[in-house]
This record gives C-alpha cells, structure tokens and sequence, in this order.
C-alpha cells in the first residue's frame, strides 16, 4: 500500500523530487553517505518529531542540489508541504 502524500515523511518526498527517489544518489548530491540519510528515517537514531526530517544543518546543500539540477525548489517542499495543501492557505 502507498502511502499518501499528507502521510509521507519530508525526506521522503524531497528525494523523490530531487532525485526521483534514489536515496543513494541523493546523499552523494549533498556529500553525504547513503547510510546518514537512512539515519534521519531512523526512529532510533532520531529524536521525536523528528524522523524521516533532513538536519538543518543540511538545508543549504539540499537547495544547492536542487540549484545544480535546475529543480524549482521552496522550503516547503523541504517541510514537506504538498502543494494542494500551500494552495488552500
């Protein structure tokens, strides 16, 4: 079952507009490993609240990803705000 995208994680929905869902290829665009970004999925390794989120300390390199593969980008996508739910406010 898919989940729904009011029900998908930040991370999530950021790599899939970035790179088509490929984790890996991800992590390389903001020089990161591949196990780091599994980390922040990681329920056991992140504090509440805060799993399936990418570190802020991170932001920066994910819009310079978003820069270099030329992919309109906010920070509500990095919120993981889905664009019917911008739309109503």
């Amino acid at each position: 079952m898919s989940l729904s995208t009011a029900e998908k994680k930040p991370l999530e929905m950021v790599v899939k507009k970035l790179t088509n869902g490929n984790y890996r290829a991800f992590a390389q665009g903001i020089g990161v490993s591949p196990s780091t970004v599994s980390c922040w999925n990681n329920p056991e390794r992140r504090a509440d609240g805060l799993v399936g989120t990418i570190p802020m300390k991170h932001h920066a390199k994910v819009f310079d990803l978003a820069d270099r593969l030329g992919i309109p980008f906010s920070y509500d996508d990095l919120l993981g705000k889905p664009k019917d739910v911008m739309a109503e406010k």
